[in-house]
């Protein structure tokens, strides 16, 4: 009995194993097995597929089986396995190529078509397309019944197809994007979204997504896209995308099964739902901010269960990073100043200005239920270790009292 096993062919879009018996060819697939014996066997044929070889079985009742992705080398075991324990030939078929030099590829929304200066050579519908390929010089459509239509090219032609076969659920115009500094369009499909600037085009998959971060201010929110590949702009790379988004009531139509046929609310609801819903990807919400600078940067400090973020101009802190925080111009008169600074010495100095001294307190029990060590400098520029967090009996928010009291 022969043992002859092919593994990794692919019949019916289930891949699986051929083994040989003395009269009969077992094909074990992934949720079904098929036995044919010797005697069912009508013709043979192999032919040269995109992926190695297809070894073609037509039946003595008329049915038609490929077997896909058979190499060049199992090819020759398979014609001797037949030959010898069957007594049957494999009929090698050349494939014609019928030359269509002054054809045209025409798209359109329901079909792909091919025509001549005087005739049209094929027309098929865009929603039997599954998958558009670039194989060397050549594009390779396979339809859904497993057909492949392949065309020679010298133009690199494959991606603009991909985009123009590809189903749009849905676009969300005229979004202000503050980082990179942009008005954009978004296009979202199954796979990935596009970003349309005024200068640049970027397509992001959502595999790429790494967090979708919500930060809320009274009026609006800020949604920040963050990538593990950063998306490039001239020299410059951009790991996170922040928005600008506001509570102005819109509406975004959209054609795909996890969305509804008319998304309205605030902007930045639509916006989050959209995102979140046809990317299966999570978002964490924040509302508690602080007002303040980053070197020449207006913005606010959000701080999360997970780390701080500093927006428009992006800084992550992860909070597992944070050695301490140390507190300056906090011992200061009261009366003179109404703000306080803040240096977060993670894998770097991180160097905030301008808190808001009457909200001192929520930062300090942030950090107290987050475990994260502080300490105050004083005047004169050194820290004053009484006042580490680490101690039970030290109030850092009694340095602000205490400097009260002694005016």
């Amino acid at each position: 009995m022969s043992n002859l096993i092919i593994d990794q062919i692919v019949v019916n879009n289930k891949t699986g194993l051929m083994e040989f018996g003395n009269e009969y060819l077992l094909l074990k697939l992934e949720d079904f097995t098929l036995t044919i014996q010797k005697n069912e066997f009508r013709t043979l044929e192999v032919f040269k597929s995109i992926k190695n070889y297809c070894l073609r079985i037509c039946s003595a009742d008329g049915k038609v089986l490929d077997v896909l992705n058979i190499s060049e080398n199992d090819v020759n075991k398979i014609r001797r396995e037949f030959n010898n324990n069957f007594g049957l030939e494999i009929t090698s078929i050349t494939q014609e190529t019928l030359c269509t030099t002054d054809g045209n590829l025409i798209i359109s929304n329901n079909s792909l078509a091919c025509v001549t200066q005087d005739k049209l050579i094929f027309s098929v519908p865009t929603s039997n397309i599954v998958k558009v390929a670039e194989l060397h010089n050549d594009v390779v459509f396979t339809l859904d019944e497993g057909t492949e239509l392949t065309f020679a090219t010298t133009s690199k032609v494959t991606e603009s197809l991909q985009n123009k076969l590809s189903k749009e659920a849905c676009i969300a115009e005229s979004l202000a994007c503050v980082y990179p500094r942009t008005k954009a369009n978004l296009m979202f499909y199954d796979n990935y979204f596009e970003f349309k600037g005024s200068s640049y085009d970027h397509k992001i998959f959502y595999d790429n997504i790494t967090d979708i971060l919500c930060l809320s201010k009274v009026k609006d929110k800020y949604l920040v896209i963050k990538l593990s590949s950063p998306i490039l702009q001239g020299q410059t790379k951009y790991e996170d995308i922040v928005f600008a988004l506001t509570t102005d009531d819109v509406q975004i139509a959209a054609k795909h099964p996890k969305l509804k046929d008319y998304n309205s609310g605030e902007q930045c609801d639509v916006i989050l739902e959209i995102l979140t819903k046809i990317s299966g990807k999570p978002y964490k919400n924040c509302e508690v901010y602080f007002d303040c600078n980053n070197k020449v940067n207006l913005g606010h400090l959000f701080v999360t269960s997970g780390f701080f973020q500093f927006v428009p101009k992006p800084i992550s802190i992860p909070l597992n990073t944070i050695q301490c925080i140390e507190i300056q111009r906090l011992t200061l008169n009261s009366g003179q100043l109404k703000t306080f600074d803040i240096t977060i010495s993670a894998d770097k100095a991180y160097f905030f200005t301008h808190l808001n001294r009457d909200r001192f307190g929520e930062l300090e029990d942030f950090c107290e239920e987050h475990h994260i060590k502080m300490v105050v400098a004083g005047e004169d520029g050194y820290e004053d270790e009484s006042f580490n967090k680490e101690e039970e009996s030290s109030d850092i928010s009694g340095v602000i009292l205490d400097s009260e009291e002694s005016q």
